[in-house]
Parts: structure tokens; C-alpha cells; sequence
């Protein structure tokens, strides 16, 4: 780990104790406040469902809060994409910490809640963006990538937006629904060229 911290980064002044302290104090607060969702309860129309729902709506707030803190580190700091390898700050370093804690928590949740194999799609997308977020906020690399990978967080807040609204039996015709609908669309292929100017960018 130390190599890699020196060929990537010789003059990283971050302290990886912060990204440490942030990453369990984001597995804390989302268990914590899976237990007061679950205390409040889902709505009536949702009870056969209170687990999805619990699950979903944790998932928005993530979402919700990751979401916008990418754009504020797109905005605040445009200059991460002269060299999206070695960029780092304490604001964007912090919020790859705090998603890693997400995530991780998100998998307990489905191996406490024995969903694991029924959601196995999800099972392996946890994995794999845990493993490589953990390395790179370990090692203090490559947090500029995190951040455009992150992007996705602003898409998946409007997908889990639709869903949780489908949940809630509202309906196709539904004018809100709709718009909800239109921007998921929209913030997806957002993210979809955003991740093609950084391919352009790297050539």
C-alpha cells in the first residue's frame, strides 16, 4: 500500500484516518436510521413490502445526499479534471468515504435480511464498487474517477424516486410521476455522456 501511495501520490497531505472515521460513521448513520424507518413504519399500501421499501427509501437518501454532493465537487472544483488520477481534496475524498460506507452497509443489510442471492445483481454491484472505492480512498488515488463514477448517485436518486412512487401506487398517467419519469431519463444519459467526455478527456 505504501508503494502505491508513493508512485500515485508523493505529496498527499490527506490523512487517511479521516477517510476512515467518515466510512464508519456512514455504516453507523444508515444503520441508525434503518432502525428509526423501520420503528416509523412504510406506508399502508406498502406493508406486504416494508423491507424493499426501507431499502429503497435508504437508498434515495443516499442518493439524495451523494447526488449532491458530487455536483458541488464538479462545481467547486472543475480543475479535478486536468488529472482525475492524482486529484484530491478533503471534500471529494471524504464523500468517496461516506458511499463505501453506504455501500457496505447496504450489504449487511442484505445478508442480514437474507436477500443476498434474491438480489444478486445487486449482491455484485456492491462488491465490486466496495472493493475498488475502499482501495482507492485507502490508498488516496484515483478520487477524481470516484467522483464521475459517483455521478450515477444523481440518476439513481430520480430511478429510486420513480420506484418508491410506484410503491406508493401512484399512477402511469400521474403528472408528477411523469416528470419524475422524464428527469430519470435525463439524468441517465447525463451520466452516460459524462462518462464518455472523461473517456475523451483520458485519450
Amino acid at each position: 500500500m505504501a508503494e502505491a501511495e508513493i508512485i500515485f501520490d508523493p505529496e498527499n497531505k490527506i490523512d487517511q484516518s479521516h477517510g476512515y472515521f467518515m466510512f464508519v460513521a456512514s455504516i453507523a448513520v444508515f444503520s441508525v436510521l434503518n432502525v428509526v424507518i423501520t420503528f416509523i413504519g412504510p406506508p399502508a399500501v406498502v406493508q406486504e413490502e416494508s423491507w424493499r421499501w426501507n431499502n429503497l427509501l435508504i437508498s434515495w437518501i443516499h442518493g439524495a445526499i451523494v447526488g449532491t454532493w458530487d455536483i458541488l465537487c464538479l462545481v467547486l472544483y472543475p480543475e479535478m479534471f486536468d488529472d482525475l488520477l492524482h486529484h484530491i481534496n478533503y471534500f471529494t475524498y471524504l464523500m468517496v468515504a461516506f458511499s463505501t460506507g453506504y455501500f457496505v452497509y447496504d450489504f449487511l443489510d442484505l445478508l442480514i435480511k437474507r436477500q443476498l442471492f434474491s438480489c444478486w445483481e445487486v449482491t455484485l454491484h456492491h462488491i465490486a464498487v466496495t472493493s475498488m472505492f475502499w482501495y482507492n480512498f485507502h490508498c488516496r488515488m484515483c478520487i477524481g474517477y470516484n467522483v464521475v463514477a459517483l455521478m450515477a448517485e444523481i440518476n439513481s436518486f430520480f430511478l429510486h424516486s420513480r420506484k418508491l412512487l410506484h410503491m406508493l401506487k401512484f399512477e402511469f398517467t400521474n403528472n408528477f410521476y411523469r416528470a419524475v419519469c422524464y428527469v430519470n431519463l435525463l439524468t441517465f444519459s447525463s451520466s452516460v455522456a459524462g462518462g464518455r467526455c472523461v473517456e475523451y478527456h483520458m485519450e
